[in-house]
């Protein structure tokens, strides 16, 4: 058996056709020449795993339900008790303007405080769009139950590609929440192995007048008008395209991301909350 898989044995499968919106979320189709080929169905399943020490816990995975929301959450509920599930963790990554050079930050959210010990809040009081999976926690504890999740900080320019750590991230919060061990290894970079650079070049970076740039108290020059400033940006935009090539300013303003070696998708970690819960 693969270091980086568990075998499972699925549990409970959702009706995926009273739950999805086909029309806004496509399942993808193979046409091979003359004929369909193969279907990706969608799917919401909850199955039985054990870890690397043989500790049973139940995974919840698939597409986030569009509609039935309440029904959804009361089901999963349900079975949760039925399976006598103790704590309920959700997880899935954010967009956010973080470096990619720095160590991935995780939002840590519960229905019982203790269990977020150590963790520092991002934020006081902020409203979002709702998901399936914060309503679910959310009713759990109304409930009286455990109930935490984990949003792992994504650098935003990095949200649709594959990126491993951000996976790795979640991982070792869900195992230091749960004591479950968890296939981390094959998510790491080994040593010497290529990572991500960020390459900036200063010639690709807008010029702008002296006098449009930050503006303090102790400028001798009072500042420019909106409207002022705005004509100025504007004539230096022009200089500068009329100066260069059209291959060379087709760059400006634009950040070269280079890479030495494609980083394998061993996993894809989900913006937003195509990922829900996994219950230990």
């Amino acid at each position: 058996m693969p270091s980086s898989t568990f075998e499972h044995e699925q549990v409970a499968r959702f009706d995926i056709d009273s739950l999805l919106d086909y029309g806004s979320r496509r399942p993808v189709m193979a046409f091979s020449k003359d004929h369909w080929d193969d279907y990706d169905a969608p799917e919401l399943a909850v199955s039985l795993l054990r870890d690397a020490e043989g500790t049973p816990f139940l995974l919840l995975a698939g597409l986030e339900p569009d509609r039935e929301w309440e029904a959804f959450t009361a089901a999963v509920m349900q079975l949760s008790a039925g399976l006598r599930t103790r704590l309920t963790v959700g997880f899935h990554g954010i967009p956010m303007g973080v470096p990619h050079t720095r160590q991935l930050g995780v939002t840590a959210h519960a229905t019982q405080p203790e269990l977020i010990e150590g963790y520092r809040p991002l934020v006081d009081n902020l409203q979002v769009p709702g998901s399936a999976a914060a309503l679910l926690e959310y009713r759990l504890g109304a409930a009286g139950r455990g109930a935490m999740g984990f949003a792992v900080h994504v650098p935003h320019y990095l949200a649709q590609a594959a990126y491993p750590a951000a996976a790795v991230t979640l991982l070792e919060s869900v195992q230091r929440a749960t004591g479950l061990v968890l296939p981390a290894d094959a998510l790491r970079k080994p040593p010497g192995a290529p990572t991500w650079r960020l390459r900036v070049r200063s010639r690709d970076l807008p010029r702008w007048p002296k006098w449009c740039g930050p503006w303090s108290s102790s400028t001798t020059r009072s500042p420019p008008t909106g409207r002022a400033c705005w004509q100025a940006v504007s004539k230096c935009r022009l200089r500068k395209s009329s100066a260069r090539s059209s291959s060379d300013s087709s760059l400006n303003s634009r950040a070269a991301i280079t890479t030495r070696e494609a980083i394998s998708p061993v996993i894809r970690p989900k913006t937003g909350h195509d990922a829900l819960d996994c219950m230990t």
